[in-house]
C-alpha cells in the first residue's frame, strides 16, 4: 500500500521542520558541482546564445509545471510570451492569455 503524501502544513512538525544534513550532503555536493559547470559553460556563450538558453529553460519549466497541474500549453505562444517578458524580440501574434500569464512568473 502506498503511503499518502501530506501537504507541508499537515506534517506533525509543521512549521518546525528538521532534517539530517548528512543524508543529503552527497546529493547537495553533486548538485552544486553540476551548477558550477553549467554556470561556467553559459559564461562562455554570447549574449544571444544566453538569451536563447534562458528562454528555453523557462519554457521547459513552465511546460512541466503546467503539466503537473493538468494544463497543456502552446509552446510557441509560451516562448513568445517569455521572450516578451525578458525584453527580447517576440512575435506578438503568437501570444495567448494563459501562456502570457505563466510567462509573467519568470520576470
Amino acid at each position: 500500500m502506498q503511503k499518502k503524501i501530506r501537504w507541508n502544513w499537515q506534517q506533525e512538525d509543521w512549521p518546525d521542520f528538521t532534517y539530517d544534513h548528512s543524508l543529503i550532503a552527497k546529493i547537495e555536493q553533486d548538485f552544486l558541482k553540476k551548477t558550477y559547470i553549467a554556470l561556467g559553460t553559459t559564461q562562455a556563450l554570447g549574449i544571444e546564445e544566453q538569451n536563447i538558453l534562458k528562454v528555453e529553460l523557462a519554457t521547459n519549466e513552465a511546460l512541466k509545471t503546467s503539466e503537473i497541474e493538468g494544463e497543456t500549453l502552446n509552446r510557441v505562444s509560451l516562448q513568445s510570451s517569455i521572450q516578451y517578458q525578458f525584453g527580447l524580440s517576440a512575435n506578438s501574434k503568437h501570444k495567448k492569455v494563459y501562456e502570457d500569464g505563466i510567462a509573467k512568473l519568470f520576470y
